[in-house]
């Protein structure tokens, strides 16, 4: 981390001094070799390239003044010529510089790197070389230093992109600025999202609310339906019973004319029978007379 801030402030200021780049973009390996390469490589891969040392003095110099936290610095005329001697032995696949590709200006920079240290097929192989006094390395990342003094492995190390990631933006205060704006606009979703939250708890109650309210109507329908029902139902039987009534007075009501005829008939009889026949005639005619309006009553009261 610390390297990362210090090489993507130093890249802004370019027009100071000459960057060549640094390790890991000069440099370039198959996937095959990756493991041997961060194993050996793991102190250099982020180390700026200049092309002289006094290139590096003034490079220094502003790290000191902007008081960087950590660079490393490889100037590539002060890299003396190397070649190694490598033992006859089958288990050595070859010096691990010859598997690093660069541009050919760059061959000094990959020997310094990589020339010193023998690349062999197995960790026994290794061992058995470095006691001679060589570095050594295998395909899956276990590096051992001459007389097998000390051991490295990288077994899965990758190589930071941050840099990267920070030379994306202008500046680190811009980069910065970006974060802190990312933050207050997270801080204003978040707000939103409890508010949205509160809002949606709300119209959940009233939901529920709505939902118990119509099942209130719904049985209050219910009930009103039953009734309408059981009502239209006596109102048929009023309504049968009315018909039944008013057949009945149509038959009191024919009854009761000629009942009316028939007195009037006899009242007719009893004028004539007095007008004719004797006071004691008289009397079992008015008898006969008063029988017949009882009767004529007890057929209005029925």
């Amino acid at each position: 981390m610390h390297e990362d801030y210090a090489i993507s402030k130093l890249k802004h200021r370019t027009q100071d001094f000459v960057i060549e780049g640094l390790v890991y973009e000069i440099l370039s390996w198959d996937k095959k070799y990756e493991r041997s390469v961060l194993a050996v490589s793991s102190d250099w891969i982020k180390a700026v390239v200049v092309k002289d040392f006094p290139t590096l003095i003034s490079l220094a110099e502003s790290v000191r003044n902007k008081k960087l936290p950590k660079l490393k610095i490889i100037p590539l005329e002060a890299i003396p010529d190397f070649k190694l001697d490598i033992p006859n032995d089958p288990a050595i696949i070859g010096i691990l510089s010859d598997f690093v590709s660069c541009d050919p200006r760059f061959n000094s920079l990959k020997t310094f790197l990589f020339g010193n240290t023998i690349l062999v097929d197995s960790r026994d192989s290794a061992i058995k070389i470095s006691k001679l006094g060589h570095k050594t390395i295998t395909l899956e990342g276990e590096f051992y230093a001459a007389k097998a003094s000390a051991v490295v492995i990288d077994i899965s190390s990758k190589i930071s992109k941050l840099t990267k990631i920070i030379n994306m933006s202008d500046s680190v205060e811009g980069l910065q600025t970006m974060i802190s704006t990312l933050r207050h606009t997270m801080q204003k979703k978040n707000n939103l999202i409890k508010k949205y939250q509160h809002s949606l708890k709300i119209h959940k109650d009233r939901l529920n609310l709505s939902e118990q309210g119509l099942t209130v109507s719904h049985n209050t329908f219910s009930d009103i339906k039953q009734k309408i029902t059981s009502g239209t139902k006596t109102l048929e039987q009023f309504q049968t019973r009315n018909k039944q009534l008013e057949r009945k007075k149509d038959r009191v009501s024919t009854e009761l004319i000629k009942q009316k005829s028939h007195l009037e008939s006899l009242e007719s009889q009893i004028s004539l029978v007095r007008e004719n026949y004797a006071k004691p005639k008289m009397n079992a005619i008015e008898n006969e007379i008063n029988r017949l309006n009882n009767n004529r009553e007890e057929q209005n009261k029925k």
